[in-house]
């Protein structure tokens, strides 16, 4: 217990240095370009989105946990909605983060952004994957707190894409709960070497097809088989690899 305490906290440090790295970068939304966002290994995830925009028209982009890369979606949607999910142990480091951010976006007419302070379930969701990322599925109140903070923010066929990229454990179970929300669902992190995020609790979808990128393998797009124009348009590139 003592050795699993340790790596919770050290995960936590990490975090919490990265958090600050990220606040000092960028101090004026202008100078956050897409060459940038592609250069730096948290936010080179731009480049799929970018596929995705050449190939789709995307009106309402909805995502969990805001950052610089938010700059590139409300450059390519018509409205942007970012919800910044908070838990006691690290609101202490993500309320600043989502007002640097608030900051830099103020006067973006089509986005708007919020904080969401998450109860009991999903802080008690994020300590359980934390400790254990082979978890089996989380407590029903955890999941409980979930479907309603999706019902909330992300109301069925309201959203074009849905992106989940929020600091909180329980990041797969966000994702289950996201499927037949969007056509379009995003997540990243999803490498094997990282499960800190349980994603070994997945679920299967018979209605989307699921690709990775062969060259940023730490992002999966979740895609409706019935966009049948974009699926096809990402495989052509051959960049981008079936996985189900």
């Amino acid at each position: 217990m003592k050795n699993i305490n340790s790596l919770i906290i050290f995960i936590y440090i990490i975090t919490f240095i990265n958090l600050n790295y990220n606040v000092n970068q960028f101090n004026n939304v202008n100078e956050i370009t897409y060459e940038k966002l592609y250069n730096h290994r948290y936010t080179n995830h731009v480049k799929l989105f970018k596929d995705i925009f050449k190939n789709y028209k995307v009106e309402n982009f909805l995502e969990f946990g805001i950052g610089y890369g938010t700059k590139f979606f409300i450059d390519n949607c018509t409205s942007v909605t970012s919800i910044e999910l908070l838990i006691p142990i690290i609101k202490s480091k993500c309320i600043p983060w989502y007002n640097h951010c608030k900051e830099l976006y103020k006067n973006k007419k089509n986005w708007n952004g919020h904080t969401h302070m998450c109860e009991a379930g999903i802080n008690h969701g994020h300590i359980l994957s934390t400790r254990d990322q082979n978890l089996p599925p989380l407590p029903k109140y955890s999941l409980l707190e979930i479907k309603e903070i999706a019902n909330k923010y992300a109301k069925k066929n309201i959203y074009d894409v849905i992106f989940i990229d929020c600091g909180i454990g329980c990041r797969s179970d966000i994702v289950n709960e996201m499927f037949n929300r969007a056509n379009i669902i995003v997540a990243h992190d999803t490498q094997a070497l990282d499960s800190t995020y349980g994603w070994n609790r997945l679920k299967s979808q018979k209605n989307y097809c699921c690709l990775k990128s062969i060259d940023h393998p730490s992002t999966s797009i979740w895609i409706n088989r019935k966009l049948t124009n974009l699926i096809n348009n990402l495989k052509s590139l051959q960049t981008y690899k079936l996985t189900n």
